[in-house]
């Protein structure tokens, strides 16, 4: 990656209590980075994640973790969709 690539550029996404998100992409496209900052397994290099107006980059491993366990529920399951690559 140089300096002028970017796996997330800032962006600003709602997601409501309740709703259903599937994310697909090529690889490469910054899925799963994607993900381990809303799951705050990564902190942001420039913004800020917030889930319910708490700043994540701000929280310890402790308080992330209790989020996590209570408000996210994030999986990876690339086998589950069929694409070019895969014939299932």
């Amino acid at each position: 990656m140089n300096n002028h690539d970017h796996a997330c550029q800032q962006r600003h996404l709602d997601i409501e209590q309740g709703e259903f998100w599937i994310i697909v992409g090529r690889s490469g496209t910054g899925k799963t980075t994607l993900l381990n900052l809303a799951a705050g397994m990564v902190k942001p290099t420039s913004g800020k994640v917030t889930i319910d107006k708490k700043d994540l980059g701000n929280m310890n491993q402790k308080e992330l973790s209790v989020l996590r366990s209570q408000q996210i529920g994030l999986f990876s399951v690339p086998q589950l969709i069929s694409s070019p690559q895969y014939q299932g």
